[in-house]
């Protein structure tokens, strides 16, 4: 209703649709408890967004010179003339006559080296794009990727592993189908990140077989919980160690719609089935950012 009265209206039920953080608006919640950096936040709504690096940074940087901050902030507008598109903050930002120094948790200002005068403030949000140190690069690199079985140790992690896993698969415009016949694919080819045997559920890594849906829903195994997200599939005889796997395998075993699929992929008589659909889904991912295509 737009005849209510601000007596009538329930304020705090529409907080929740606040955002609390807008690294393209400059803008964070002093309340807000990250569990990602404003950086990292950044480059996770430009991706919401389907922006490339290029565009994500062209458009942050018009943002800024145009005074397109909340509450008409001047943090991160490194331009003389706000309102005026010009690349004013790239500029400034790269000044070689500046240098950044951390005044407070996300907050930076720019001075003069001879003078110290402070020319220019910003937040991680603005940094992230002048910074050549290790430190700035860290944030484009993921802390998970279910498809490549990779968890950092020091994330910081607001979602499970499985949730991350089928997120990204969202973001790469794959069904429920695809993203099982490639998660399988990746781990028999021996695709981990820094080839970890977490999850290559083969005896012949490198090979483009249905072996782990077999191994994974082999009768003759029983997993348990080792660690935080670490699980070992033991002979339930004997105990010994068979595999090890993450809550990213054993989802395509506790999930009942990714089970049903898994099922399928790991009978004898879908081996080329499961071969033709993971060329067919790794085609697709490989060609998403195919242009000429679209």
């Amino acid at each position: 209703r737009t005849d209510a009265s601000a007596e009538q209206t329930d304020e705090e039920s529409f907080s929740v649709l606040e955002p609390a953080t807008d690294g393209f608006r400059n803008h964070a919640s002093a309340e807000s408890k990250r569990a990602a950096s404003v950086e990292e936040q950044l480059v996770d709504r430009a991706q919401m967004l389907k922006l490339t690096s290029s565009e994500m940074t062209a458009l942050v940087g018009g943002l800024r010179v145009l005074d397109a901050n909340t509450a008409q902030s001047q943090v991160g507008v490194l331009t003389r003339t706000p309102g005026t598109l010009t690349n004013d903050f790239f500029v400034n930002l790269l000044d070689l006559n500046t240098s950044w120094q951390k005044k407070s948790e996300n907050l930076f200002e720019a001075r003069h080296p001879s003078t110290g005068e402070v020319m220019w403030t910003g937040t991680g949000a603005d940094l992230v794009f002048g910074s050549n140190s290790e430190q700035s690069f860290s944030v484009l690199e993921p802390a998970t990727d279910g498809f490549r079985n990779h968890m950092s140790a020091g994330s910081k992690r607001a979602a499970s592993v499985e949730e991350q896993l089928v997120d990204r698969a969202q973001m790469l415009k794959l069904t429920s189908s695809e993203m099982t016949a490639l998660v399988g694919g990746l781990r028999v080819l021996d695709a981990n990140t820094a080839q970890s045997q977490v999850g290559v559920l083969t005896k012949t890594p490198g090979t483009l077989t249905n072996d782990f849906f077999v191994n994974l829903l082999d009768l003759n195994t029983s997993w348990q919980k080792k660690s935080e997200n670490l699980f070992e599939a033991r002979h339930p005889s004997t105990g010994e160690v068979m595999w090890t796997g993450t809550g990213a395998d054993l989802v395509f075993g506790s999930n009942s719609e990714l089970r049903a699929i898994a099922e399928y992929y790991a009978c004898d008589d879908s081996k080329e089935s499961f071969v033709e659909d993971f060329v067919a889904a790794w085609a697709k991912v490989m060609n998403l950012d195919r242009f000429d295509l679209a």
